[in-house]
């Protein structure tokens, strides 16, 4: 009983021994999250539809993970990081029926997954806000265009006094026709 006993506590011990040699021989690995929510900016003021016909999140998720944004995010970190080792370390996912884009930076280095997701979120803020800006743009410089026909507009006197409003020809066109 003694030799059994003496066997099965030397098992145990061995075993403890090459879990506590297994968990210092693996190296730990932090995991960081950013999150962004995505609201919509609207291509015309003319339509409104629902959030989710207006914005496709597989877009987003390919914009997020783009050359462009990891190369930005890249510039954006305190060390030199290749924007493909970047890539590699950042996951960017979209949970399945929201408006949200998680980046979430991997990496043995706590610092760096923390500095590596928050950097490519940035770059992809940064990059949506151009183009937000863009459309708004657009939006803006349509709207500038039919004011500017609205004023225009020719006021004409029928033969009984009353006043007619007609609209210039070019309404009729094919770039009124979006709208």
């Amino acid at each position: 009983v003694n030799r059994y006993r003496s066997t099965f506590l030397a098992a145990v011990l061995a075993g403890l021994l090459l879990g506590l040699i297994g968990l210092l021989a693996v190296p730990r690995k932090y995991s960081a999250t950013s999150t962004v929510t995505i609201s919509s900016v609207n291509s015309s003021p003319l339509t409104a539809g629902r959030l989710v016909d207006q914005i496709n999140m597989q877009t987003e998720e390919s914009i997020a993970t783009s050359r462009s944004v990891t190369t930005a995010a890249a510039k954006l970190m305190t060390r030199r990081i290749d924007p493909d080792d970047l890539r590699d370390l950042v996951r960017v996912s979209v949970p399945s029926q929201s408006f949200i884009v998680k980046f979430t930076g991997r990496s043995s280095d706590k610092d760096l997954a923390i500095e590596a997701a928050n950097a490519v979120a940035n770059a992809y803020l940064t990059d949506r806000s151009a183009s937000a800006a863009a459309s708004t743009k657009r939006i803006v410089d349509s709207l500038q265009a039919i004011s500017e026909q609205l004023i225009a507009v020719d006021r004409v006197i029928d033969i009984n006094g009353e006043q007619m409003i007609t609209a210039p020809s070019m309404w009729n066109t094919k770039e009124m026709a979006q709208f």
